[in-house]
């Protein structure tokens, strides 16, 4: 069982670090930018 558990362990941080290096797709970039804004007015608003 813990081997499986550091296989997929490692295999996220490879894809992570593979993530990391390539651009996001225009549109993943936008909904990431508006769900930032849309917390940060939520934020706002509640104090």
């Amino acid at each position: 069982m813990r081997t499986g558990a550091a296989q997929r362990a490692e295999w996220t941080h490879e894809w992570q670090q593979e993530m990391a290096a390539r651009p996001l797709p225009l549109s993943d970039t936008k909904r990431a930018e508006k769900a930032v804004l849309e917390k940060e007015e939520a934020y706002t608003a509640s104090t």
